[in-house]
């Protein structure tokens, strides 16, 4: 049976309780991340209306990801809540062609991924679509 320290203040007990189930106690070595670390890859293949862009993993981590893809917006909007394209679950690498984009206009992308319930971003990255 789990028995914290009522003195702790209810913060480090949330902190304590979070770190026994991500199965890292203190003390032991870095396991490594919860979420795999996700890179995104150069925009390639501009043309008017589309653009092919990726994302490369580059560590595993720990938790199972229940989606990743790309997520963009034009410049002068957040990327992060910008339109979103699936590719679907796991930690293997894609590639998607991302189409409807409007010409000549420049956008940020950026590759995420979730995992239990939490969503990370990898690198944002810059293009501009053809006139």
């Amino acid at each position: 049976m789990l028995n914290f320290n009522p003195t702790l203040p209810y913060g480090l007990r949330i902190i304590a309780f979070a770190l026994l189930l991500s199965g890292c106690s203190i003390g032991e070595e870095d396991p490594g991340p919860l979420l795999p670390v996700l890179n995104t890859t150069e925009p390639s293949n501009i043309t008017q209306n589309s653009v092919t862009i990726g994302g490369v993993f580059e560590e595993e981590g720990r938790i199972e990801i229940t989606d990743k893809g790309i997520v963009w917006a034009p410049i002068g909007s957040p990327v992060n809540d910008g339109t979103r394209e699936s590719a679907g679950e796991g930690i293997a690498d894609f590639t998607l062609v991302i189409d409807g984009l409007e010409a000549n206009t420049t956008y940020r992308a950026r590759t995420y991924r979730v995992g239990f319930g939490t969503i990370g971003f990898g690198n944002i990255v810059e293009f501009t679509t053809r006139e």
